[in-house]
């Protein structure tokens, strides 16, 4: 039977960059790993592997519309009703190099406040920059535009909501993305993109959950990767594969 996953072994997951998925190659074991925490047995067939939809810069800039909104996902099997951005959870991953320009244009199409938090970067909040403390009100849209200096460094990032009594909620819900900055022609060669998550569905719906489970830090009953559960990933015997794991647990 499976047990319970506790916060520690989540994270220490994602940062071994294995987390949920289930690795097949001709010269490695397939691995299980329970995706749920309420005891049920870990038998169902092995999903095959997705990756959110990758939006690159051009000429050194990446220019997008990514409109919050609830949406109908498939998770674990069954039909939910999660919160996404443009559709998909987890949201589009956003591919960069150092010195690009990065134009948002975020449609508010909650019920709710949001804004856009860059999770990672180094860009400036001023203006229409990297603001936590701005208020994005249901039906409204804001343009948001990062200048990424031309000596950034190369890394794995995330964007997700940061509107103050409303973050773990909407993360929890559903809206997060990977941002990658570095150097390279993904037409060449690209990485697997892992995004590792956790939510709790409930009557086809995310959770809700109490005050206290927000203070705390709340646990999710189903671990996520790329917004499925325990997806296969297959490789090719001997080969090497590069992920890059984002955390966007709450």
């Amino acid at each position: 039977m499976s047990q319970p996953l506790s916060r520690r072994a989540l994270l220490g997951l994602a940062a071994a960059g294995i987390g949920s998925v289930a690795i097949g190659t001709a010269g490695l074991q397939s691995r299980r790993w329970p995706p749920f925490g309420d005891g049920r047995r870990d038998d169902t067939p092995r999903a095959p592997w997705t990756q959110p939809a990758v939006i690159e810069s051009r000429a050194g800039l990446l220019e997008l519309e990514l409109r919050a909104a609830a949406a109908d996902v498939t998770i674990a099997g069954g039909a939910a009703r999660m919160l996404s951005y443009n559709g998909a959870v987890p949201g589009p991953t956003l591919h960069l190099h150092p010195g690009d320009r990065m134009k948002v244009r975020l449609i508010n199409g909650l019920e709710e406040p949001t804004n856009l938090h860059t999770h990672g970067l180094r860009v400036s909040p001023d203006d229409h920059g990297d603001n936590p403390f701005l208020t994005i009100r249901p039906g409204q849209a804001f343009d948001y535009e990062f200048e990424l200096p031309d000596d950034h460094p190369a890394g794995v990032f995330w964007y997700h909501p940061h509107r103050h009594g409303l973050v773990a909620d909407q993360v929890f819900g559903g809206l997060y993305g990977a941002i990658v900055v570095d150097g390279e022609d993904w037409s060449v060669s690209a990485p697997r993109v892992v995004v590792v998550s956790d939510t709790t569905i409930s009557r086809g719906r995310v959770a809700v959950v109490s005050p206290m489970d927000r203070m705390q830090g709340r646990l999710g009953e189903t671990v996520l990767v790329n917004g499925t559960v325990a997806p296969r990933l297959a490789a090719p015997g001997g080969g090497a594969q590069r992920l890059l794991v984002i955390n966007a647990c709450v």
